[in-house]
């Protein structure tokens, strides 16, 4: 299986993204299927530390962060049931014709 190449400029993106998100780099990395570690290499690359979720749950912010990345992974299970939703239909009416 041939190697994907990735642009500096895709990478960077992924960096911020990472950052602003909430996610773990693990977390992001799986979604995207990529290598948890060719991730963390990137970031490496790039002089940013790999992020990891840390339990700061105990303050405002910590439990702010959480409800916005709560309410975000929501919203995408959301998308995602509705899309299957409509699958299902074209799907089932496919069947009765």
């Amino acid at each position: 299986m041939a190697k994907r190449r990735y642009s500096a400029e895709f990478r960077a993106a992924l960096n911020k993204q990472i950052e602003a998100s909430g996610y773990s780099a693990e977390q992001v990395a799986e979604y995207l299927r990529v290598s948890a570690q060719v991730l963390n290499d990137w970031l490496q690359e790039s002089g940013d530390e790999c992020p990891r979720r840390t339990n700061d749950n105990n303050t405002i912010e910590g439990i702010r962060a959480e409800l916005a990345r709560a309410k975000a992974e929501l919203r995408l299970a959301n998308e995602e049931r509705q899309i299957l939703r409509k699958i299902a239909m074209l799907y089932a009416n496919k069947r009765q014709r």
